[in-house]
């Protein structure tokens, strides 16, 4: 079971959790309404592209590049030869697909406010992000060796930027080490004013 609020993993047992200190029971609060506020002046924009690469393209391009090279160089006929060639079809449609969803992704600092956009959880979509520096309780960073505040787990595999806000929680895959290191410091920096 993971907090809705944080996203720690936490036992059906518990009451409270580790990571944010809420109770499991209390409900979502609703999105805050930005209409009426205004960003404030821009100060950096990262694209995640090159770094959604090697998540989102680089195996399905792998495979359909070994599939391809099998119909050419091996005698392979029937059912066999169909369903390699649907198969190839297949994962060059999510090559593009994936080449699209990483192209669309970033990340823009402003003054008051981190907004983007970001890999969703259903695989070759994005979802848009708005949050402003008033409603963030916490940032976590894993599997970012940033700094000694930061902790880094040999079992992270992917790195993860998470901000912890009232309404929950915004995971933010795909950055590198430097572009979360800015991302905390115009934070720290726009927050302390």
């Amino acid at each position: 079971m993971k907090c809705k609020f944080c996203g720690d993993k936490m036992s059906f047992s518990d009451n409270l959790c580790t990571g944010c200190g809420r109770p499991k029971s209390r409900p979502l609060e609703p999105k805050p309404d930005y209409s009426d506020r205004q960003k404030g002046k821009q100060q950096d924009f990262f694209t995640m592209g090159k770094n959604l690469f090697y998540r989102i393209i680089f195996v399905p391009l792998s495979l359909a590049a070994a599939i391809t090279a099998a119909l050419i160089i091996l005698p392979i006929h029937g059912k066999t030869q169909t369903a390699l060639i649907c198969a190839d079809i297949i994962l060059a449609l999510l090559t593009i697909l994936g080449f699209v969803c990483a192209s669309k992704c970033y990340i823009t600092v402003y003054k008051n406010c981190i907004e983007g956009r970001i890999p969703a959880k259903i695989p070759y979509f994005t979802k848009h992000f708005t949050v402003y520096y008033d409603d963030i309780i916490k940032i976590r960073m894993h599997g970012v060796g940033i700094s000694s505040g930061t902790t880094r787990h040999s079992s992270d595999s992917h790195p993860a930027f998470v901000i912890i806000t009232d309404f929950g929680a915004i995971n933010i895959k795909g950055l590198n080490d430097s572009q979360a290191a800015t991302i905390f410091a115009h934070y720290r920096a726009n927050r302390e004013k």
